[in-house]
């Protein structure tokens, strides 16, 4: 229950104008959980992106090729879902090497706020690119699964399959389902399945003493 109230929590601190970085760092949690609860909280309130863009701070004058390349930015992720990788193709590559110069600039603590604020509207720009493909394969196996499902009335298995996509897919499941169990599910992740494969965690959900045991367990180990 207090993970679904710091959700919410975030989307009305978000709806008044802060970055989901600012959020993370009130809130003493990772800027990536915060960002994820927002993707979310975005598809269900398509008018939330309006009224953060109504109540941030404006950012100041910055140059025109800067702006620019930040307009660049912020389309790129529209189209995309993610920010440009230094190492991708064409275009991308260029655009992922100035963004990478501006997290360097940010954690030398040398970029102004105007630049943050308006990297800010773009998108998840302070993301790594490990977590930004974590997070997009983490996405195509979830779309996997709902096309698996919806094509053979079943969920995928992970042993005796008769195909290695679908053993890719139901070991994918099976470690879903292994931290839905532990509690190590994101709470994002967790709704996200919820809704798009109702039916996908199969496994007796563990009650609330059950899960604590288990986490101290684990911490003792």
């Amino acid at each position: 229950m207090a993970r679904e109230a710091g959700s919410a929590e975030w989307v009305i601190m978000y709806r008044k104008g802060l970055t989901p970085v600012r959020i993370a760092a009130l809130c003493e949690v990772p800027a990536q959980k915060v960002t994820r609860a927002l993707r979310l909280a975005k598809q269900r309130q398509p008018s939330l992106e309006e009224e953060h863009l109504a109540n941030a701070p404006k950012p100041g004058p910055v140059s025109a090729h800067w702006a620019k390349r930040c307009g660049e930015l912020a389309r790129f992720f529209a189209e995309n879902g993610r920010m440009p990788f230094a190492k991708g193709h064409g275009a991308e590559s260029g655009l992922g090497r100035w963004l990478a110069q501006q997290r360097a600039a940010a954690a030398r603590d040398d970029l102004p706020e105007e630049k943050r604020l308006a990297l800010a509207t773009a998108g998840d720009w302070e993301a790594t690119p490990r977590a930004q493909l974590d997070a997009s394969r983490w996405q195509e196996r979830l779309d996997g699964l709902a096309d698996y499902f919806a094509s053979k009335s079943r969920f995928p298995r992970y042993r005796r399959t008769s195909s290695e996509a679908e053993r890719a897919l139901g070991t994918w499941l099976h470690k879903q389902r292994q931290k839905a169990f532990n509690g190590q599910l994101a709470t994002d992740q967790l709704q996200t399945l919820n809704e798009r494969v109702p039916g996908w965690n199969t496994w007796r959900a563990p009650r609330t003493t059950e899960l604590a045991s288990r986490r101290t367990s684990s911490a003792r180990l």
